[in-house]
């Protein structure tokens, strides 16, 4: 996976993604299930699958985390420097956008890049767009890269982050698991005891993939 990041994954800063704790790697559908059982033997668990449908040249939003009050969301920016932004309500997403590649059939170009964006409350465009004038992208650990069918990229942190007023927090660290489901302590392997319930932090990672394109 590392050598695959280098190779195929164009970061927009590579110094800030990874002060941010950002790690990407790229990888094809005959690696998942090495992938998988790295995950499961680590006690991961599947939450949630979310498809998007890209039409080329235009984006959609991953929403990562919803911020119900005007909060401070630090990162690290391009310069190296520690910074702030203000933000809130509104939804912490992974925008992700798909581009055909003229005279290539069965592979796109594909950015992605954090954004901030205030609730959209409105079906009319001068407001939607006077809306998506507060947005606010974090374009320091942005990502760009080259997919076909049946590619991934696999986003998660470069350590855990525990507290939740970082951009790596917000996106890959809960103080517990989602009331939604149930996880469990996997056994020590030289005792035999049963799983337990567990209820502390968790990280959580992304896969994205591609799993169609229409020329």
């Amino acid at each position: 996976m590392a050598n695959a990041v280098h190779k195929a994954i164009a970061i927009q800063d590579r110094v800030a993604f990874g002060a941010n704790s950002f790690s990407a790697g790229f990888g094809q559908v005959q690696m998942w299930n090495r992938i998988s059982d790295l995950l499961d033997a680590a006690g991961g668990k599947k939450i949630k699958t979310i498809s998007l449908l890209l039409l080329d040249g235009q984006a959609d939003d991953l929403a990562v985390a919803r911020l119900g009050n005007e909060q401070t969301v630090f990162y690290v920016s391009a310069d190296g420097s520690m910074e702030g932004v203000t933000v809130g309500p509104g939804t912490l997403a992974l925008r992700i956008k798909a581009e055909k590649i003229p005279g290539a059939r069965g592979v796109c170009n594909v950015d992605a890049q954090p954004v901030f964006s205030p609730p959209i409350t409105s079906s009319i465009p001068q407001l939607a767009a006077r809306a998506k004038s507060g947005e606010y992208l974090f374009a320091s650990t942005g990502f760009r890269l080259k997919m076909g069918p049946r590619d991934f990229i696999f986003l998660g942190p470069e350590k855990y982050i525990g507290n939740q007023i970082t951009l790596s927090s917000y996106f890959f660290s809960r103080p517990a698991p989602s009331p939604s489901i149930t996880m469990f302590l996997i056994p020590s392997s030289k005792g035999t005891q049963e799983p337990e319930p567990y209820f502390g932090p968790v990280v959580r990672t992304y896969l994205i993939v591609c799993t169609r394109i229409n020329d």
